[in-house]
């Protein structure tokens, strides 16, 4: 061994001490390796500290400036970030310190919003088996003189279920009134429409009314022309009033069982004039196993009717438009 700068040979007497001072320089060497390590960590943990403190002061003041309420509710329904715009919107006063980690069902009782809406509010975002949807909802309320739109997202963060959910609320007044607006000038357009559409069908049944069977054949064939585009354009008008009614989730289904054969028929025979107006033929192939189905009629012969519309208008005079009904295998 050494003692000072000489080489010793090596005594067996002093076996025993060597392994102690060769387990303390394994043990400082590690402690040394330890103590680098851990303030590594510490350095770390620090930045990270540090990252994170920023990404949340940065989310804090996007929550915060946001124009729209922001409320961030866990599966347990406690509030965990509510900015100051919600509490405006649901008609509180108080801070957003109050609310955080409150209750999401005291916040919605204590709102300004009426019981039907709470109760709305308190079905679809706390249910009773406290699941959290994993599908996003949302719905509409009207409070004090403004209408708003509230949807709730699943934060999911790459876990299979959600971690809570995101809730926004925002101000549609402005919007709400424009659909108002639109829809007024659809009921006008439509009421205007109708006036003379009616006089031309009323005047094509006074006719047919004072001739009786004088009506000459040609003749007979032009009224018959001005009913079915009287009839078209009348359908015409139905589809808009239908499709403000259907963005409006108001258009109810008429569901009945039909044959398809026989609506195919009648769709067919509705477009007939204009296809030999245009010089175009209409060919029909209907299998007979074809079974009855369960639809809204009047809307599907609606689609089928501009369908072949769109077939016909599309097509080069001598054309065949062709229509095959089979059921599936």
């Amino acid at each position: 061994f050494l003692k000072g700068s000489q080489l010793n040979p090596f005594i067996r007497e002093n076996e025993g001490f060597h392994k102690v001072l060769g387990i303390q320089i394994a043990t400082s060497i590690e402690n040394i390796y330890l103590r680098n390590k851990t303030q590594q960590q510490i350095e770390e943990q620090s930045r990270l500290y540090q990252t994170v403190s920023n990404q949340r002061g940065r989310l804090k003041a996007l929550v915060e400036s946001s124009a729209n309420g922001i409320i961030d509710v866990d599966p347990e329904g406690q509030i965990k970030v509510i900015n100051q715009r919600a509490l405006s919107i649901l008609g509180l006063q108080n801070k957003t310190s109050r609310w955080h980690q409150a209750p999401f069902a005291d916040l919605i009782s204590q709102s300004r919003l009426s019981d039907e809406d709470k109760i709305t509010l308190m079905e679809n975002l706390l249910p009773k088996d406290k699941s959290v949807s994993k599908e996003p909802q949302d719905g509409r309320f009207w409070l004090e003189g403004s209408y708003f739109h509230w949807k709730s997202s699943p934060m999911l963060v790459g876990l299979p279920n959600p971690i809570g959910q995101l809730i926004s609320i925002s101000d549609i007044s402005a919007q709400r009134q424009n659909e108002i607006l639109r829809e007024d000038l659809v009921h006008t357009i439509v009421h205007d429409l109708r006036n003379p559409l009616g006089a031309i069908t009323g005047s094509v049944d006074i006719i047919r009314l004072l001739s009786g069977d004088q009506i000459p054949a040609k003749a007979a064939k032009f009224l018959v022309g001005v009913e079915q585009s009287a009839d078209r354009m009348d359908r015409m008008i139905s589809q808009i009033l239908d499709v403000n009614r259907l963005e409006n989730g108001q258009l109810p289904l008429h569901i009945e069982r039909v044959s398809i054969a026989e609506l195919v028929n009648n769709a067919t025979l509705m477009q007939q004039t204009i296809a030999e107006q245009q010089n175009i033929s209409i060919d029909k192939t209907i299998n007979t196993n074809c079974l009855d189905v369960l639809i809204d009629q009047q809307l599907v012969l609606r689609v089928m009717q501009n369908l072949l519309d769109n077939a016909i208008k599309f097509s080069p005079s001598g054309g065949v438009v062709s229509i095959a009904v089979n059921p599936e295998p």
